[in-house]
């Protein structure tokens, strides 16, 4: 990987195709999510991703509609309750779904 670049990821279908992106954090402890937010050119897309489950440790699984969303690239970005983020791009095309 070169320096100052970031990795972009690409979702993969590993059961029937759907209208919804499902993302899977993994946390070994409990955890809040006050911010979770999906954006795109620094623009935040409304949504209303909650997490399903917030299991004492294990995956956190949020999902995502996209709607019309146009095909690009999107940021997720997750902060946690004591302030610490993760942030990661992902490509979006409704073709795929």
């Amino acid at each position: 990987m070169k320096k100052n670049s970031r990795r972009i990821y690409y979702p993969v279908i590993l059961e029937q195709p759907s209208n919804a992106y499902k993302f899977v954090i993994y946390t070994r402890n409990r955890r809040t999510f006050p911010k979770v937010e999906i954006s795109q050119n620094g623009r935040v897309i409304p949504s209303n991703l909650q997490p399903r489950n917030i299991p004492k440790r294990g995956q956190i699984t949020f999902d995502w509609q996209p709607r019309n969303n146009p095909a690009g690239t999107y940021q997720f970005y997750l902060e946690d309750g004591n302030g610490r983020s993760i942030s990661f791009s992902f490509k979006h095309d409704l073709n795929w779904l």
